[in-house]
């Protein structure tokens, strides 16, 4: 299943999320994820796996093409 969740596609959710106001942190996978939530206040930030190393790299790209400022 996570071979048909693209960049594009995660890039998307992200800024479709409209009633979340705060700031995305985009890792690797489920481990990068457990560790993370554990830092992260999840009022403010909500984290994203991207299922890669490559597909972090690819949907921070997007996001900066599209000038999305919360990541």
């Amino acid at each position: 299943m996570q071979e048909y969740i693209t960049p594009t596609r995660i890039a998307n959710a992200i800024m479709q999320d409209a009633s979340f106001k705060g700031y995305y942190l985009i890792v690797e996978g489920i481990s990068d994820y457990h560790f993370f939530k554990k830092f992260v206040n999840q009022d403010n930030c909500s984290i994203k796996q991207a299922y890669g190393h490559m597909n972090v790299i690819e949907v921070v790209e997007i996001l900066d093409n599209r000038q999305f400022e919360r990541k």
